[in-house]
Order: structure tokens, then sequence, then C-alpha cells
């Protein structure tokens, strides 16, 4: 399925220093998808970063038949907050 990102979605990705690679291969595999609101979903991955600390990296995704539309991105440490644990 083919990835696409909006001018928003790359803005946010520069300013919160994520590496598109990285977001593909979370799009690709989540570790989990949790429907929302207005018809989009969130991939989401559990992410360990520099600072050795733990996150949440929540992908904000409206699908199509023919793509996944990347709306914004975003990293939480309320891991419990956004993580389904009967949903892995």
């Amino acid at each position: 399925m083919k990835i696409k990102f909006t001018k928003h979605a790359l803005e946010e990705m520069r300013n919160r220093g994520f590496d598109i690679k990285q977001l593909e291969s979370i799009l690709k595999n989540p570790g989990q998808i949790v429907d929302t609101d207005h018809n989009r979903k969130v991939y989401q991955e559990l992410i360990e970063f520099i600072d050795k600390k733990k996150y949440v990296v929540r992908i904000i995704v409206e699908e199509t038949f023919d793509a996944l539309n990347v709306v914004t991105v975003y990293k939480s440490s309320k891991i419990s907050k956004y993580w389904r644990e009967n949903e892995s």
C-alpha cells in the first residue's frame, strides 16, 4: 500500500525529529492499530529513544483503498494512556 504524508505531517516529523524510514517501518508493521474519530486510525509502536526512555509513537492516518495518508505524528511518554494491552 502506498504511504502519503500531508504537508502538516512532514512539518511535524521534522519538528519532532522523526526519520521517514522509521515511520514507514511502523506503518508497515505497527504494534497496534487503534480506531479513532473522523474515520482515522492510529498506528502506534513502543520505541526506546536515545535518552533510554520508552515512548509510544503515534501516527494518525486516514486510510483509503489505495493509500495510507499520514495526518500527523508524535511521541508520548504516557504509554498507559494510549497503549491498549489487550490489542497487542
